[in-house]
């Protein structure tokens, strides 16, 4: 009797990259071919992709992280190939693999079968041979420029957790930053009693001693306000106290470190540390947490709490709109498109346009105020960072008056708001120093800006955009990024045409700014 020879599986269909849970941006066609044999009773290829036409991926996350992910997963089903379908989807799977395995990065797409989440399809480079090794992947799956796909069920189906007695799954009371963010409660059997008496000055979270005792994780200290690198105060004695039996190295300000624990009343001179502005751009894998108490800042702040967690806010100066008015106009759609990030304008800067112009009916400033009264730029007056001292006088309510007027303009009577406010701020500044002052004056705004706890906690970036004639302002200055509007990038993944060309920029300059 003839034999039957079992047909090989196979899948193709188109690749997305995901920007949010409604949208997916269209990357590639690909293939899932070569996969190995499923476990028995265990869950398949041929099941997950049985009436699916496309996979959408999610955002990269580091190599490292990956213990987190699989502490979530059964152990792997099945591994396959992933590959581009023809030659016009060639170059782009590439790419993303090239970038992917510089850059020490993997991605996922969940699995979904009748409305069921079953588990993730995680992605990786072919070439990644530490992945390769901890998933035991044939050889024929290792010798590929393009990707290896493995298949990882969930540990508990959607059923049985359900029937688990999790903890509240209310909001998390006010001052929690994340899971688990009561204090530590160590259960190693010996633990000196400094340890627990550091977690007790500190009320030390129990997310961040899990995260600490992780394998690499240098870290560095910066505590202006807290005695001196020589002689720490007493909450950096309690912290270097924890840290010291985490295991987790500090390795000074200018190495490379994975947290930067900052003492609370030390934000005002954070910008100093060596390398701050690049670390918030370009190493999204840093962590910013602070610590500890201080006179001078509320209470509300004090303790432990991750900082600068994504995004940013963006704000410009004038010659951005004179000198390029498209592009900035597009980076501010393209900025409304975008959950992480905002930006705004303040009405001097409004004024300082139509100075530069001459002109209150030239369309540039029309499309500035259309953009403002529709609520796709935010419009704000910074208060002054020295208060006033005049016995009666309320500066914070004097603020909150203003911007409530604000507000409530619209066309001619906004104009003319922004004229009498730029007036009075730079009624003493001789037109030769305009320029300079305008400038200042954008930085003092942005250093209110990020000092406000909700942009702090929120958003990790703070940029200014700049006009193509600003060339001698430092890209840096001030802990801020300042460049031309052709120079900005989001660097987070989230306009796939954005993905594209940082990695073939990345492969050939692997420091980009």
């Amino acid at each position: 009797p003839a034999v039957r020879i079992p047909k090989k599986w196979k899948w193709t269909g188109d690749l997305f990259l995901q920007k949010d849970p409604g949208k997916a941006d269209h990357f590639a066609q690909v293939a899932l071919t070569d996969a190995t044999e499923h476990l028995q009773d265990g869950l398949r290829f041929s099941i997950c992709f049985a009436s699916v036409d496309s996979l959408r991926l999610k955002k990269m996350f580091d190599v490292s992280d990956l213990d987190i992910l699989l502490s979530s997963c059964a152990r792997p089903q099945q591994l396959a190939k992933l590959f581009p379908l023809g030659d016009a989807d060639t170059k782009p799977v590439e790419t993303l693999a090239k970038y992917m395995l510089k850059r020490k990065k993997m991605t996922y797409a969940t699995l979904v079968v009748n409305d069921i989440a079953l588990g993730i399809l995680l992605v990786f480079p072919s070439a990644m041979s530490k992945l390769a090794d901890i998933f035991k992947a044939p050889p024929d799956l290792r010798e590929s420029n393009f990707l290896t796909a493995v298949l990882l069920p969930w540990r508990l189906t959607s059923a049985r957790y359900e029937k688990i007695q999790w903890q509240g799954r209310g909001e998390l009371p006010d001052g929690d930053d994340g899971p688990d963010s009561g204090r530590a409660i160590p259960t190693d059997a010996r633990v000196p009693a400094s340890v627990l008496q550091a977690i007790h000055i500190l009320n030390f979270p129990q997310w961040l001693w899990d995260h600490m005792r992780s394998p690499n994780r240098p870290h560095c200290v910066w505590n202006t306000s807290d005695g001196t690198p020589l002689k720490p105060g007493v909450e950096t004695v309690a912290l270097r106290t924890i840290m010291k039996y985490c295991n987790a190295t500090d390795v000074g300000h200018k190495a490379d470190v994975r947290v930067v624990f900052v003492h609370i009343g030390s934000l005002t001179t954070l910008h100093k540390i060596p390398g701050f502005v690049e670390r918030r751009l370009r190493r999204m894998e840093v962590q910013f947490v602070t610590y500890g108490t201080h006179q001078k800042v509320p209470v509300g702040r004090w303790g432990m709490r991750e900082i600068f967690a994504a995004g940013g806010v963006v704000t410009f100066t004038p010659s951005a709109f004179v000198d390029t008015p498209v592009t900035t106009f597009q980076l501010i759609s393209r900025i409304n498109e975008h959950p992480l990030w905002q930006c705004y304008v303040t009405p001097a800067m409004v004024a300082a346009v139509l100075n530069e112009l001459d002109s209150d009916k030239d369309p540039l400033n029309r499309r500035i105020l259309e953009l403002i009264e529709d609520g796709h730029i935010l419009f704000l007056q910074t208060p002054p960072l020295i208060r006033g001292t005049k016995q009666g006088a309320s500066p914070s309510q004097d603020w909150i008056s203003l911007q409530t007027v604000l507000m409530r303009l619209s066309g001619r009577g906004l104009l003319n708001e922004c004229t009498r406010l730029f007036q009075s701020q730079f009624a003493n500044v001789s037109e030769m120093n305009i320029h300079s002052a305008m400038i200042q004056n954008i930085s003092q705004g942005l250093t209110w800006v990020e000092s406000q706890p909700v942009f702090q906690k929120e958003f990790r970036r703070f940029v200014v955009v700049t006009g193509l004639q600003e060339k001698n302002i430092p890209w840096d200055r001030d802990g801020f990024e300042w460049y031309p509007v052709s120079n900005f990038r989001f660097k987070d993944d989230w306009f796939p045409e954005e993905i594209l060309h940082s990695m073939e920029k990345g492969l050939k300059n692997p420091h980009p700014k």
